[in-house]
């Protein structure tokens, strides 16, 4: 059992932290009419929101008002819609321009939906695993290869597909390249090339020597597909 929790821990050590691209707000009309700020208007309460939270509140892209407010904010926030479906599926409406620059009605609710500021998309997930916690999971005979299922099943809301699995002479080796997939700043195709040919230091781990034992003297990079990435329209679901 301690050897489970040994390797949860590092799975669980990732260094994004996740949030979705896009961050709702349903805002009672009474609340916004009564901000003497804004003057009580509709669209000026955003930027009450940006000043509230402004590390998380990015551009605006979405000024609605409805009876299924709070379940339109909800599904937004859980990831579980894309914008252009909650004015049809709650059966809210649009708010425009001229209707934002008025005194908002108090028998509303508003829904204000953001850019989540400074969001990263991430199409790829990497993780660092130490030889000797590879070879001392005893569901998987210490095999390299196997462990790709470990970490799967540890986290099957993040870890698709594998794509790259590879060696690294050392901790920080890995950690370094890591850290560059993990926070986005590379582009997919590039460094899943360079990793492949060897460019960015590590080594891919064959076939054959993926059915051996883990060994302790080396870390081991599992790349894969991030299964909250929508490769269709390029949004996280």
């Amino acid at each position: 059992m301690a050897k489970v929790l040994r390797a949860v821990a590092f799975a669980a050590s990732l260094t994004p932290s996740f949030s979705y691209y896009l961050v709702a707000n349903c805002v009672p009309g009474s609340i916004v009419a009564s901000l003497n700020q804004t003057q009580g208007r509709v669209g000026l309460y955003t930027k009450a929101l940006q000043t509230i939270l402004p590390s998380t509140y990015g551009d605006l892209k979405l000024l609605a008002k409805g009876t299924n407010c709070m379940s339109a904010a909800s599904a937004v926030n859980s990831n579980s819609i894309i914008l252009g479906g909650v004015l049809d599926n709650y059966k809210m409406e649009n708010v425009g321009l001229f209707e934002a620059l008025t005194l908002a009605n108090v028998t509303e609710d508003y829904l204000y939906v953001f850019e989540t500021k400074g969001f990263t998309s991430m199409q790829s997930i990497a993780d660092c695993v130490p030889g000797d916690v590879v070879a001392s999971l005893n569901q998987t005979s210490g095999m390299i290869v196997l462990y790709t299922k470990a970490l799967q099943q540890i986290l099957p809301g993040i870890f698709g597909d594998l794509k790259f699995l590879g060696v690294a002479p050392n901790a920080s080796a890995c950690s370094s390249i890591q850290n560059m997939i993990n926070t986005g700043k590379s582009d997919n195709a590039t460094y899943l090339a360079q990793l492949k040919n060897g460019t960015l230091g590590l080594q891919e781990v064959a076939l054959w020597d993926g059915l051996k034992k883990g060994n302790g003297n080396f870390t081991y990079m599992y790349v894969f597909d991030n299964v909250m990435w929508n490769k269709t329209t390029e949004w996280w679901v």
